[in-house]
């Protein structure tokens, strides 16, 4: 009867939304001379974060990211394998301070980060932004991770706060840390971005150093 296939009607576009690919973001940043792109794309559940140096191609599903150099040459690592920085994270403090600056046609609240009286940045974030760029802040998550492994207990205590622990203000549009030379300024944020045919591929001749780093840093 008609109410049989009201609920088959239902059903297929209940199937068809959760079938929908999701959009991706592009973000392009600049530290200084340095242009940095960032692609966040829900539907591969990969990040790319790519430079004129390199890029790091982050696959979320198997927690690895591929160092690709310039030339080609890729390395991988499997980060869930790697320590967790936080086990070695000093005590901090996210203090708001006030509005931000309207960065990339969008409005920032603006936060402290400190260590007891030692300012480590000021950052101008925005909250609508987590949730489309949520891939990428996992990515910077693992690449973290990945940054605490290489040089263990050797960053200054501001470089050993984890991302996680100030992810949740939202997406830093404008991040201006004490001393720094440059500040890391957003530019622009292209939402609904399509990505190339292979610009997410999983190189295949990367190699796996992931025992090798952690034979080196002896863990």
């Amino acid at each position: 009867g008609q109410t049989g296939l009201m609920r088959l009607f239902l059903l297929a576009l209940i199937a068809a939304i959760g079938g929908t690919a999701q959009a991706a973001t592009l973000v392009e940043t600049a530290v200084g001379d340095l242009v940095i792109w960032v692609l966040d794309d829900p539907d591969s559940n990969r990040v790319l974060i790519a430079s004129r140096g390199g890029s790091r191609l982050i696959d979320l599903e198997t927690s690895t990211v591929y160092l690709i150099a310039s030339n080609g040459t890729t390395q991988m690592v499997r980060t869930d394998a790697l320590p967790d920085p936080a086990e070695t994270a000093p005590i901090f403090v996210v203090e708001k301070i006030g509005p931000g600056g309207r960065i990339a046609e969008h409005p920032t609240t603006r936060f402290m980060l400190r260590i007891g009286n030692k300012i480590c940045s000021t950052i101008d974030a925005n909250l609508n932004l987590a949730t489309p760029l949520a891939g990428a802040t996992a990515a910077f998550a693992m690449l973290d991770r990945l940054e605490s492994a290489v040089a263990g207990g050797n960053r200054p205590p501001c470089e050993r706060i984890p991302y996680t622990g100030y992810a949740r203000i939202g997406w830093g549009l404008r991040i201006v840390d004490d001393g720094g030379a440059a500040a890391v300024e957003t530019k622009a944020i292209i939402r609904d971005y399509v990505p190339l045919d292979d610009e997410l591929a999983l190189p295949g001749n990367a190699i796996d150093v992931t025992q090798a780093l952690l034979a080196a840093t002896g863990e």
